[in-house]
C-alpha cells in the first residue's frame, strides 16, 4: 500500500478520533504491557502465588497488551536463566504478536485495522494540537507516532517469583508451612507455551477456610515472603518499521500475498534489564484472611520490581497527567509511594507540542518536588493496615519553577537531581 493510499485511511480514522481526543483532555499516551509470570509448580505456595497473580488489577498506568497466556511453568525452586526466557519468548513470537495485536490483526485471513492505534494514538490529542498542524501533517503525525511512541513503547515484562523457604532458616516451621500451601491449593491451571488459543486461561480459586482453619494458616503465614526477579523487553520498531508493516503485510481485505509473506516476516524483542527485589517482613496489620496474606506480598514485591526498572530505565518511566492544582503553588497528581514518590523525588512538568513535521514531542515547562507531609500512600492494601495518607488519593507537589506555565493535564515526569 503506497503512501498515498495509508494518508486516506489514516484521515478517516483521525476524523472519527477528533471528537473523543476533545472529550477526554485529561487523557494521555500511556505505554503499552504483556506482563508473564514464571511459576514454579514444584515449590511451596506455587498455586497460590498463581491464583493471586491471575487475580491482580491491572495498573491504569499502562495500557493493557496482553496476550493469551499470562503464566509458563519451570521446573526446580530457584531463578530460571535468562537464556531460556530469550528462547521462550523468540520461539513462540512474542514480538510478532504483539505487532500483530496493535494492527488487530486476523490470523487466518490477515485481514487489518487501525482502531487501536487511532484510539491509543490520539489519546492525548486536544483541540490545539489540532489546530497547530494542518491535517495533511496530521495525518503523517499518526503514522509516525504509531511508529516511534506507541508500538515502539511496547514493553515485555517476565517475572519470576519465587517463594522464600523457611526450611532455610526454621526447620520446625517449614513443616507447617508446608501444610499450609496444601491447605491454600485448589487452583486449576493450564500453563504453558504461549499460543493463541483463548481456552488456555489460568483460572481457579482458593478452597473456602473456616475461621478456626484460616486463623491457623495467616499464623504459618506471618513470615511469608518472596524473591521476584523481573525481566524487561521492549519491541523493537523504528522510524521506517511502520512504513515497512503497510507495505508488506497491511491489508483490509483478503490478499493471499500479504498472508504469505507475513509468514515471513521478523520482529524481535530488544532486552532492556533485570531487577530483583525480596520482600520484607510480612506486615499483617489489616490482613484478615490467608489470600489476602499472599497478595499483600506478591503484589508489592511485583510492584517494587516495576518501580526499580523505571527508575533505572527511562524509556520505561512512567508519564502522569496533572489531576488538579492546588493552593499556594502546588499540584495534585495521583501517584504514590506505589510508584516511588518519595521527599527526595523531582520531576519535570511537560506540556506535549507539535513539531514542525506534525509529530508530538515533549517540552519542559517547569519542576515540582513532593509535599513531604502529602505523599499518598496507594501501596496495595494501604488502607486495610491504616498506613498515613492512604486515603489521601493523590500526592501534593509544590511547584518550584514554571508556575505560571503548568495547567491540569500537563504531564510529569521524574528526573535526577
Amino acid at each position: 500500500m503506497k503512501i498515498k493510499t495509508q494518508s486516506i485511511l489514516l484521515s478517516l480514522l483521525f476524523c472519527m478520533s477528533i471528537t473523543y481526543a476533545q472529550e477526554n483532555d485529561m487523557s494521555y499516551r500511556r505505554s503499552s504491557w504483556y506482563n508473564i509470570l514464571i511459576s514454579h509448580p514444584e515449590q511451596g505456595f506455587s498455586s497460590d502465588i498463581l491464583y493471586v497473580y491471575n487475580n491482580k488489577d491491572m495498573s491504569d498506568k499502562f495500557n493493557d497488551h496482553s496476550l493469551s497466556i499470562g503464566a509458563v511453568a519451570a521446573t526446580g525452586t530457584k531463578f530460571i536463566d535468562k537464556k531460556p526466557i530469550d528462547d521462550f519468548l523468540n520461539r513462540n513470537d512474542v514480538a510478532k504478536r504483539l505487532v500483530a495485536k496493535w494492527f488487530d490483526r486476523d490470523k487466518y485471513t490477515g485481514v487489518c485495522d487501525m482502531d487501536l492505534i487511532s484510539y491509543r494514538g490520539l489519546e492525548a490529542a486536544k483541540a490545539s494540537d489540532i489546530e497547530v498542524a494542518s491535517l495533511t501533517k496530521r495525518h503523517e503525525a499518526l503514522l509516525m507516532d504509531a511508529g516511534t511512541e506507541l508500538i515502539g513503547s511496547t514493553f515485555v515484562l517476565v517475572h519470576d517469583v519465587i517463594y522464600i523457604d523457611k526450611a532455610e532458616e526454621n526447620q520446625d516451621i517449614a513443616a507447617g508451612i508446608h501444610v499450609g500451601g496444601a491447605i491454600l491449593g485448589g487452583v486449576l491451571s493450564i500453563i504453558g507455551a504461549a499460543t493463541d488459543n483463548e481456552d488456555l486461561v489460568n483460572a481457579g480459586s482458593l478452597l473456602y477456610l473456616s475461621s478456626e482453619t484460616a486463623s491457623l494458616v495467616v499464623s504459618q503465614l506471618e513470615g511469608f515472603r518472596v524473591k521476584v526477579r523481573t525481566h524487561l523487553y521492549q519491541v523493537e520498531w523504528d522510524s521506517l518499521a511502520p512504513y515497512d508493516f503497510y507495505e508488506k503485510y497491511y491489508t483490509e481485505t483478503l490478499d493471499p500475498a500479504k498472508i504469505a509473506a507475513w509468514e515471513d516476516a521478523q520482529y524481535k524483542l530488544k532486552y532492556i534489564g533485570t531487577q530483583e527485589v525480596k520482600s520484607g517482613q510480612t506486615v499483617m496489620k489489616g490482613v484478615h484472611n490467608p489470600e489476602d496474606v499472599i497478595k499483600k506480598v506478591v503484589y508489592r514485591a511485583l510492584d517494587e520490581c516495576v518501580l526499580n526498572l523505571q527508575k533505572q530505565y527511562e524509556a520505561f518511566r512512567l508519564k502522569e497527567p496533572i489531576y488538579s492544582m492546588g493552593e499556594k503553588k502546588t499540584v495534585h497528581v495521583k501517584i504514590g509511594l506505589k510508584e516511588g514518590v518519595s521527599k527526595n523525588s523531582k520531576y519535570e512538568v511537560l506540556e506535549t507540542v507539535i513539531d514542525g513535521r506534525g509529530r508530538t514531542r515533549y517540552r519542559r515547562v517547569g519542576t515540582i518536588v513532593p509535599d513531604p507531609n502529602r505523599i499518598w500512600d496507594n501501596r496495595f492494601m494501604a488502607i486495610e493496615e491504616g498506613a498515613e495518607n492512604s486515603e489521601l488519593g493523590y500526592t501534593t507537589f509544590k511547584i518550584k519553577s514554571g508556575a505560571n506555565s503548568i495547567y491540569p493535564g500537563m504531564l510529569i515526569r521524574e528526573i535526577k537531581f
